[in-house]
C-alpha cells in the first residue's frame, strides 16, 4: 500500500471519529456549521464550516487537508493530535502530498518536505536552531501586544476569529486561543437567564405554607407556565439576538440555553413538589365529602 493511500485511510478513519463524537447527522449545510461550532467549543480551536464540507465531499471540491486541520480533529475525538492518531494505525504518513495533489489550492508550500542533500541538511538543521530561537522571541513579542492592544480589551468583538492568534511554522500552522468571544457571550447569557430563573422559582416557592397545599399545587403550575414560556423565554430571545448576529448560532444558543432554565424550573417547580402532602390533603378532601354527602 502506497504512502499516499495510507494517508486517505487514516483521513477517513479520522472524519468517520468526528462523525461518530458529533453524534449527529451530516446533511445540510447548518450541519457542518454546528459541527465547527462543536469543534471549537471542545478544543478551543477552528476549523471553518466551509473546509469542513470539503473534507466530508459536501462541496464537490477536491482538497488535501493540512496537517493542522487534522491535528485539531484528532483532538476533537481525543487524541494529542494527528501523529497521535496516525500512532494508533501504524506508521505516520509523510507529509508531502501526491504529486497529482500538488496543484490542488488548499496545498500549502510550508507543509512540503525539503529533500535536499544530507549536507544542506544538516546545514539547514543548523540555522533552524538559531532561527527557531528568534521566532520564540518574536512570537512572545507578538503574544504580549496582542494582548495589550486596545482593540482586543473591547467586550463586544463579533467573531471569534479574531480572538485566535494565528503562527505558521515550516511543519504547521499553530493556532492560540487568546479568548472565545462566542462562549464568553454564551456563558454570560446563560447566567443572566439562569439567575433570572432561580430567582423567579423562588418567588413562587415562598408562597408555599401561605396557602392551602392544593390551591398552592394549582398556583404553581400556573406560575410555571407563565414563567418559563413567557418571562424566561422573552429574556432568552432578547439576549441572544443582541448577542450572535448569525441565525445558525443564535437558533443553536438560544434552544440550549431556554432548555437549561426549563429544566431548572421543571425540577424546582414541579418535580421536587411535595406531592405526599398534596396526596394526602385529595385524600382528605374526598373523605370530607363523602361525610358531607352522609349527613345529608
Amino acid at each position: 500500500m502506497s504512502e499516499n493511500t495510507l494517508e486517505k485511510d487514516k483521513v477517513s478513519l479520522l472524519l468517520e471519529a468526528v462523525r461518530t463524537k458529533f453524534g449527529k447527522t451530516l446533511d445540510s449545510g447548518s450541519d457542518y456549521d454546528s459541527l465547527s461550532l462543536d469543534i471549537q467549543r471542545i478544543t478551543g480551536e477552528q476549523v471553518s464550516g466551509t473546509t469542513i464540507k470539503r473534507l466530508y465531499k459536501y462541496i464537490k471540491r477536491p482538497t488535501v487537508p493540512r496537517t493542522s486541520t487534522l491535528s485539531i480533529l484528532s483532538r476533537y475525538v481525543g487524541y494529542a493530535g494527528w501523529s497521535d492518531f496516525c500512532e494508533k494505525y501504524g506508521e505516520i504518513p509523510a507529509a508531502e502530498p501526491a504529486a497529482e495533489d500538488r496543484n490542488n489550492e488548499d496545498y500549502h508550500e510550508e507543509d512540503v518536505q525539503n529533500n535536499a542533500s544530507s549536507d544542506s541538511n544538516s546545514f539547514s538543521r543548523k540555522a533552524g536552531i538559531y532561527i527557531s530561537a528568534a521566532a520564540v522571541a518574536v512570537i512572545a513579542a507578538v503574544i504580549i501586544f496582542f494582548l495589550k492592544s486596545p482593540e482586543n480589551k473591547s467586550s463586544d468583538r463579533g467573531s471569534a476569529a479574531k480572538d485566535t492568534l494565528v503562527i505558521v511554522s515550516d511543519a504547521d500552522t499553530v493556532l492560540i486561543t487568546l479568548r472565545d468571544s462566542l462562549q464568553i457571550k454564551y456563558d454570560a447569557i446563560l447566567d443572566e437567564c439562569h439567575n433570572f430563573a432561580q430567582e423567579q422559582c423562588s418567588e413562587i416557592m415562598g408562597h408555599y405554607g401561605s396557602m392551602d397545599i392544593i390551591d398552592y399545587y394549582q398556583f404553581v403550575n400556573a406560575e410555571y407556565l407563565k414563567t418559563v414560556f413567557t418571562d424566561i423565554k422573552n429574556l432568552v430571545d432578547r439576549r441572544t439576538s443582541e448577542a450572535f448576529p448569525d441565525t445558525t448560532i443564535r437558533d443553536r444558543y438560544n434552544a440550549e440555553i431556554f432548555a437549561a432554565c426549563r429544566d431548572y424550573c421543571a425540577q424546582k417547580l414541579l418535580r421536587d413538589f411535595p406531592s405526599d402532602e398534596l396526596r394526602k390533603a385529595y385524600e382528605e378532601k374526598e373523605k370530607n365529602g363523602e361525610e358531607n354527602e352522609g349527613l345529608q
